[in-house]
């Protein structure tokens, strides 16, 4: 071999211990750095005419485990959702207030409870019945800022799935783009190493976004799926279109995510006939979706039923008891039905007129289940007339329930059977008197 031979193959060989040296520097200097992976330089035997003349360094390449990077986009959309999760209910949290709080609901039903207790103990005393009043009121203004709360932060939370939407859209022209080059380089033979890099830290992002499959081709590029089947990403570029509402309060119901093909400037983009409409798409895109349309929702029905219960247990103690002495006319409010609806209510009802003292002056009970299935309002207004004798006079007129006393100094009271108490889950005039 000639001189020359030998110290070509030396200086070959000099250089692919350089270039080892400036990956392995450069691959310490990117350990912390999100997204890079690990590259590494390919030697191989230079073989000139049959003769063997040194070393040949190629393109430094990306060690990627693509096991791993699966794994790591699947965490991340674990997280992406867990953590959009966490902080609106961690907001939810803080418009309920701490359990211990004085200022939160529960205290509020707390209070309610004490001073109506503390009525009980002093029967006629206006202080007492005034704190029982503003107590009850406080316990309503509270449900009704929680509710009106609860609105407005589904309402927050339809102006972010906007703005994901946006940014999901970003990452998918971004990827598209380096899909491109990542294919141009490896075509040329060219290190398509950053490229990569960037195309996985886009990917990374986006599926902490929406969870995504995503499979590598044989030409350097990937296409991308959701979790839930939809092609976000192959040769064609896809976008997701959707107008987020732009009103302060929750709507009840929400438009799905189109897909559409990306289309040149000035074009029509098409649709793909695939949608995203449920959180099944999962990362932070799913949990938005699943916290607009099911956890806050769920939330203001409990909280609906517990204003329910709230005023069911009110009107009943309202029901079971009467002011003293009797008020002179009980007025009902409007319950948009006519004489001649039928009422379909079962059981009994009393009608008095009490003196001034408390004495009784008459009484006219009404048992609904007499007076037959087909009885109308009427039927009921009739018969508690005729008990009455004329002390009292009930009247229903333009959907109105009124009950009045006739004498002087005389008042009404309307009271449940102990025995058959009358069915109050049933809308009638007579439950609306107030």
């Amino acid at each position: 071999m000639a001189l020359n031979d030998i110290l070509g193959s030396a200086v070959s060989g000099l250089g692919a211990a350089q270039a080892g040296l400036r990956t392995v520097s450069n691959n310490i200097a990117n350990v912390g750095t999100p997204g890079y992976a690990r590259e590494r330089v390919s030697l191989s035997t230079s073989v000139t005419a049959g003769s063997i003349g040194g070393v040949t360094v190629s393109e430094a390449t990306r060690v990627a485990d693509r096991f791993l990077e699966a794994t790591v986009y699947n965490r991340s959309g674990d997280s992406g959702r867990a953590q959009v999760t966490s902080d609106y209910l961690d907001r939810l949290q803080s418009l309920l207030g701490a359990p211990d709080s004085e200022t939160a609901l529960p205290a509020r039903l707390d209070d309610v409870v004490a001073s109506a207790t503390a009525l009980t103990a002093a029967v006629g005393s206006k202080e007492s019945a005034g704190v029982f009043v503003d107590d009850v009121e406080d316990a309503i203004r509270s449900m009704q800022q929680l509710g009106g709360d609860i609105s407005g932060l589904r309402a927050d939370v339809e102006s972010e799935v906007g703005y994901t939407v946006e940014r999901i859209n970003g990452l998918l022209e971004r990827i598209y783009d380096l899909n491109s080059t990542v294919s141009r380089m490896d075509g040329l033979g060219r290190s398509s190493a950053g490229a990569g890099d960037q195309r996985m830290a886009a990917i990374e992002e986006l599926s902490s976004l929406v969870a995504i499959n995503v499979r590598h081709q044989s030409d350097g590029r990937v296409t991308i799926d959701t979790a839930s089947g939809e092609v976000l990403l192959d040769r064609r570029l896809r976008q997701l279109e959707y107008a987020p509402s732009s009103a302060a309060f929750a709507l009840p119901d929400y438009p799905p995510i189109e897909i559409r093909f990306a289309e040149a400037r000035g074009q029509e983009a098409v649709a793909t006939g695939e949608r995203i409409d449920s959180a099944a798409v999962g990362g932070k895109l799913g949990g938005l979706i699943d916290l607009r349309d099911r956890a806050l929702p769920n939330m203001s029905e409990q909280l609906g039923q517990m204003f329910s219960g709230f005023a069911y247990g009110l009107n009943a103690a309202t029901n079971a008891a009467t002011t003293v002495p009797a008020p002179s006319n009980l007025q009902g409010r409007q319950t948009g039905l006519v004489g001649t609806d039928r009422f379909g209510f079962s059981g009994t009802a009393h009608f008095a007129v009490t003196a001034n003292d408390g004495s009784l002056v008459a009484k006219a009970s009404v048992d609904f289940d007499a007076l037959g299935a087909g009885a109308t309002i009427d039927d009921a207004v009739a018969a508690a007339n005729g008990a009455l004798g004329g002390a009292g006079t009930l009247s229903f007129t333009n959907g109105v329930m009124s009950f009045s006393a006739n004498g002087a100094g005389n008042g009404v009271v309307i009271a449940q059977d102990e025995a058959a108490p009358f069915a109050e889950k049933d809308i009638t005039p007579f439950v609306k008197l107030s």
